[in-house]
């Protein structure tokens, strides 16, 4: 397989997938997807530079009674990813966020900084001979550095869905895999499933674990493009604030994905995706919206 050429398509799509329930706690460290179970060559590696934007609503319990939560999320990340071996690659993402949200008719409030530093860490199975399938397995954690304690001009803690960090160190587990179509060389199958787990913070706010899993198509566009489609889903629990579950946090979400990639030059890749809420089955009153990407990846 071109695998140096597929990643750099993948990478640069990468973080992408995954917005979050509520805020940014689900939404980094998407790598283990894009990527299906290619790795690089020993010593190469691919940096990348993507921008991500999604917004969503959902019921709120603060203030004096039930209202409205609007949420508008910017993310601008630094990524990379390195091959080890011939079978391990090493990935990082290092966001910076901007958060923006108005409840109801309150005049809006937002933060911006950097997010939650992820570093991952993917082996690729020995592969069997006329086998078609490449497997691999993923780890990654998040780490908590962001901030997660900014104040208002009063001193007043900002809300949880504001902090430009969740405050917790996650971890997440999955498995990978790659197939190359037998009928068109080239063109690729990928998927994954992928497990998070989310810690409770200092103030005892813990988002809810995820379960992530996609399949996903590439294909040639040309001698320099590829296109993919994709169904990415998520299925996570509730979060909860000193123990009380937020009954407006939470469920399953399928994505429908449409990605193109562009090759420029030898070592630059530009890509941009698209994706559409298909299935929405979330828990209380939220309203997922779609969600946009734009990257731009060189090799090394």
């Amino acid at each position: 397989m071109k695998r140096v050429a597929f990643i750099m398509a993948a990478f640069a799509a990468s973080s992408t997938t995954h917005a979050c329930s509520v805020c940014i706690a689900h939404a980094l460290g998407a790598a283990l997807h894009g990527f299906g179970a290619q790795t690089l060559h020993p010593g190469h590696g691919v940096i990348g530079l993507s921008h991500l934007i999604f917004s969503k609503s959902n019921e709120t319990d603060e203030g004096e009674g039930p209202a409205k939560e609007f949420e508008i999320f910017n993310q601008t990340s630094i990524e990379a990813a390195y091959g080890i071996t011939g079978s391990l690659m090493g990935t990082a993402s290092v966001p910076f966020v901007h958060k923006s949200i108005r409840v109801s008719d309150e005049p809006s409030e937002s933060v911006s900084g950097l997010g939650d530093v992820a570093l991952g860490l993917t082996y690729q199975l020995p592969v069997v001979e006329k086998n078609p399938v490449v497997t691999a397995i993923g780890f990654e954690v998040k780490l908590p550095t962001g901030a997660n304690n900014r104040s208002d001009e009063e001193g007043n803690r900002l809300d949880e869905h504001l902090q430009p960090g969740t405050g917790s160190t996650d971890f997440a587990l999955g498995v990978l895999f790659t197939m190359e179509d037998e009928h068109q060389r080239g063109n690729l199958w990928y998927g994954g499933l992928r497990y998070r787990w989310n810690e409770e913070n200092s103030h005892g706010y813990k988002y809810g674990n995820v379960l992530f899993y996609n399949l996903g198509y590439s294909f040639q566009t040309g001698k320099t493009g590829s296109m993919a489609v994709e169904l990415v889903g998520r299925l996570a629990g509730k979060d909860s604030d000193t123990g009380i579950d937020d009954e407006n946090t939470g469920g399953h979400l399928i994505y429908g994905s449409l990605s193109t990639s562009q090759t420029i030059g030898r070592n630059l890749g530009l890509t941009a995706s698209f994706l559409v809420p298909v299935m929405s089955h979330l828990n209380g009153v939220q309203v997922e919206r779609p969600v946009f990407q734009i990257a731009l990846s060189s090799r090394f």
